[in-house]
């Protein structure tokens, strides 16, 4: 799937992983995907996760992704493998914006090795609030630098634009999340390596959420989208991704990292 900038909706304006379960998947398993395979401009071999040393292949990865039974209240919409397909690259207008603009669509060298996805939705919820979770696994190194590079960013960028390379833009304001407990320098929450909030409003379109916990070389992703809210309201975003959610994908994560 191409870039989402046209007339976001929001949550496919947000690819890590996004859309390739919500547009491929139906909710099927890859049995292909049992190696931890390198994607381009990745030379470099994975590291060990904490606390087991394990580094996941993409099967083990969408085998230990959320489900309805994990929590409560919330529906696993659909789940699947991430196909380097879904990348493509971008620019970014601002130097210092490039670090946060990773989190939305990474450029080489900053993509996994392997990495899973599915949709979570609360039971009730409105159309469009949701959430896009997954798991990846990265290059020795990267993972720890994709958390650290956003979080310096967040001093020095407020918003950008990035633009695909079919010349489609989206413009973005950015700011940290709502800090949780235990959060390092009040950004992220109180578990993990080492974990980041920050929260993305577009241009006319809605706001979105995204959340990240490193354990090792592994990362657990979390993207709530509250697509149509008025971009002063970005609460309802958050709401789609709480902290619960993201505490429970990140100790299936690493439970499957022990095995």
């Amino acid at each position: 799937m191409r870039f989402i900038g046209k007339r976001l909706a929001i949550a496919a304006a947000i690819p890590m992983f996004l859309l390739v379960s919500a547009c491929e998947s139906g909710g099927k398993k890859d049995d292909t995907s049992d190696t931890v395979a390198t994607r381009p401009g990745n030379s470099q071999t994975p590291g060990a996760g904490t606390p087991g040393g394990k580094a996941l292949t993409a099967r083990q990865l969408q085998d230990a992704l959320l489900t309805g039974d994990d929590l409560p209240g919330y529906r696993a919409l659909s789940d699947s493998v991430v196909d380097e397909d879904i990348y493509s690259d971008k620019t970014v207008d601002k130097a210092e914006c490039l670090p946060l603009a990773q989190l939305l669509s990474p450029a080489r060298g900053y993509r996994p090795l392997a990495a899973a996805q599915v949709a979570v939705t609360k039971e009730g919820a409105p159309l469009g609030h949701t959430a896009m979770v997954s798991t990846a696994t990265y290059a020795a190194g990267t993972a720890e630098k994709l958390v650290a590079e956003a979080r310096a960013a967040l001093a020095k960028c407020t918003s950008f634009a990035m633009t695909d390379d079919e010349g489609d833009t989206i413009a973005f304001a950015v700011r940290p999340g709502p800090a949780q407990p235990g959060a390092k320098d009040g950004k992220g929450y109180g578990f993990g390596d080492d974990s980041l909030v920050v929260e993305f409003v577009a241009d006319l379109s809605g706001s979105a959420i995204v959340c990240l916990v490193r354990s090792g070389s592994a990362l657990v992703q979390v993207y709530g989208s509250a697509v149509g809210d008025k971009p002063s309201e970005s609460t309802a975003a958050a709401a789609t991704a709480p902290e619960a959610m993201v505490r429970a994908q990140y100790d299936k994560l690493v439970k499957a990292q022990q095995n």
